[in-house]
């Protein structure tokens, strides 16, 4: 069940809301009238209810945490959408000791403190999306959060991160170093990597015992892929927008989902000559557009009648 506007609510209409799946979630534009959130916990919270806090007012810096105390137990997600001012805390946000997600997305202060997440002992999933690059303090705090299983952030430097062993996806974006992301995430199942012009080569990905899926996006400074024929547990590839690229890696005959798309121009037909169904039989699905109907079609025809293949 959504909820939008709950200051608009009065009482009786808060107690014929029906929530039949066991999730509410709380679309918050303005600080929320705590009456009207005492009216929610008592009318429409039931004992395995789970509560997702979207914040997106002009300036969440007005909304405090503390106003949510009533349901603090019962809330397991928290996003934060800054389109218009920048956030430049969240303090009070250790009140949510459930707390299993939490994204900050868009404009927030380059150097927000994020000591307290340290005591959200349920903490799985932290997005720092598409503002600074981390700071020190920050590193500080993410080296502490051990039961993190999914990680976006921007500016890693895999030089100034502890063991994260519990962490199975990683998204970054302008990762600036890589080197060490193998033996600091050992569990690491998932990798995605946009832009990021200072990695020169991606060699790291080979000590990635565990990977499953790797995704590459706009690495426009590379023109080669080491051959990953050796991860075993390879499973899905995406290349996109790598303008410099020339030629595929070597894939390990267990992939099942292969993706090139988008600003490719150095690749052609013979760059995929290993591609085929003796070197990739367990291939389920493959999406090459090479900006070339006539191009795409020759390397996906290999493929016609064995598994699904699209342009698109």
């Amino acid at each position: 069940m959504v909820i939008e506007n709950l200051n608009k609510y009065s009482e009786e209409q808060i107690a014929s809301l029906q929530e039949k799946e066991n999730v509410i979630r709380l679309i918050i534009s303005e600080q929320p009238n705590r009456c009207n959130l005492e009216h929610l916990r008592k009318y429409a919270i039931k004992s395995d209810t789970n509560i997702q806090l979207c914040l997106c007012a002009e300036d969440n810096n007005i909304i405090k945490f503390d106003v949510f105390e009533c349901l603090a137990e019962k809330v397991v997600d928290i996003e934060i959408y800054n389109r218009k001012r920048v956030l430049t805390s969240i303090i009070g946000i250790s009140i949510f000791r459930n707390l299993n997600k939490l994204i900050i997305s868009d404009l927030y202060d380059d150097k927000i403190v994020l000591d307290e997440l340290v005591q959200l002992e349920k903490l799985e999933i932290l997005g720092l999306v598409l503002n600074g690059d981390l700071d020190m303090r920050q590193y500080e705090t993410i080296n502490q959060l051990f039961s993190l299983r999914r990680l976006e952030v921007k500016g890693l430097d895999s030089m100034l991160l502890d063991k994260l062993p519990n962490l199975e996806n990683l998204k970054c974006h302008n990762l600036k170093d890589g080197t060490q992301l193998g033996y600091k995430m050992p569990n690491l199942k998932s990798i995605t990597i946009y832009k990021s012009p200072k990695i020169r080569d991606l060699n790291f990905l080979l000590g990635m015992k565990m990977i499953q899926c790797i995704y590459l996006y706009g690495l426009s400074n590379l023109s080669h892929v080491p051959n990953l024929c050796n991860l075993p547990n390879l499973r899905r590839i995406g290349i996109c927008n790598m303008k410099r690229l020339e030629q595929m890696p070597t894939l390990n005959r267990e992939l099942e989902s292969l993706d090139v798309e988008k600003n490719v121009p150095m690749l052609g037909v013979d760059s995929f000559r290993d591609v085929t169904p003796i070197n990739l039989p367990n291939l389920k699905w493959i999406r090459i557009n090479l900006g070339n109907d006539v191009k795409s079609n020759m390397i996906l025809d290999r493929f016609k009648n064995i598994c699904e293949t699209t342009r698109w």
